[in-house]
């Protein structure tokens, strides 16, 4: 079999060689992003040009029939993502109906004055919203609401946004709608079951980097104190 003993360097090496252009792929595309020589969505189409002139210049692999059956399964996977994408707009704009960020805020300060109580009470919210709400609108909707809870209770907003971000991204991941889980599935050619149960050990992994973060600011609180002083 192809894995039945570890590879020579020999074999290493000249994979490397031939992987050298998709190894590149990434690194231009980070480069170019924090150097702000294009935005996210202008390395979105760079990446696509990139992946086609390789494809068919330099691997010669990318033939019209692979490249139009690529656009077939990418409409398919475009649409799965937009339908999710569309059904949580939806959703949120019931929840800023309903006024549920202001109820959730007056709750939460109902219940508990202290700051770590509170974040662990805000992330098992932003957990259970995670589940069902794409993570832009949960950012859009929730920070407004979050951010003077926190700061009141002499929280800082930068280890708040750090813990909040970190949970709501986890979202993506999480059933029954997670974005990246239902893509993630659909190019795998798995179930989302078989996939979320895939992913637990994942999931713990997060939730045990968030437990430091939120026991232990100064993990996240070092540097930023460093250069701009404690907020409080």
């Amino acid at each position: 079999p192809d894995h039945s003993k570890p590879a020579s360097l020999k074999e290493v090496g000249k994979a490397l060689i031939d992987g050298i252009w998709a190894l590149l792929f990434p690194i231009l595309l980070i480069v170019f992003i924090r150097f702000g020589i294009m935005t996210p969505s202008e390395s979105g189409a760079f990446a696509a040009v990139y992946a086609i002139f390789v494809g068919t210049v330099i691997y010669r692999e990318l033939t019209w029939k692979v490249f139009f059956q690529t656009l077939k399964d990418s409409t398919k996977d475009i649409a799965v993502v937009t339908l999710i994408l569309a059904m949580s707009g939806v959703f949120g704009y019931g929840i800023v109906y309903d006024r549920v960020p202001q109820v959730i805020a007056s709750t939460l300060m109902s219940i508990t004055s202290n700051p770590t109580l509170m974040l662990l009470i805000i992330i098992a919210l932003l957990t259970v919203s995670g589940m069902f709400v794409e993570t832009t609108v949960i950012a859009l909707l929730l920070t407004p609401i979050l951010l003077p809870v926190v700061t009141s209770l002499g929280i800082d907003p930068v280890h708040f946004g750090i813990i909040m971000m970190t949970v709501t991204t986890m979202g993506v991941m999480t059933p029954p709608v997670g974005i990246a889980l239902y893509t993630t599935s659909t190019i795998m050619e798995c179930s989302p079951e078989e996939t979320a149960k895939e992913s637990l050990p994942f999931f713990i992994a997060i939730f045990v980097v968030v437990a430091i973060v939120t026991l232990i600011p100064q993990v996240t609180l070092f540097v930023p104190n460093l250069i701009f002083g404690p907020a409080f």
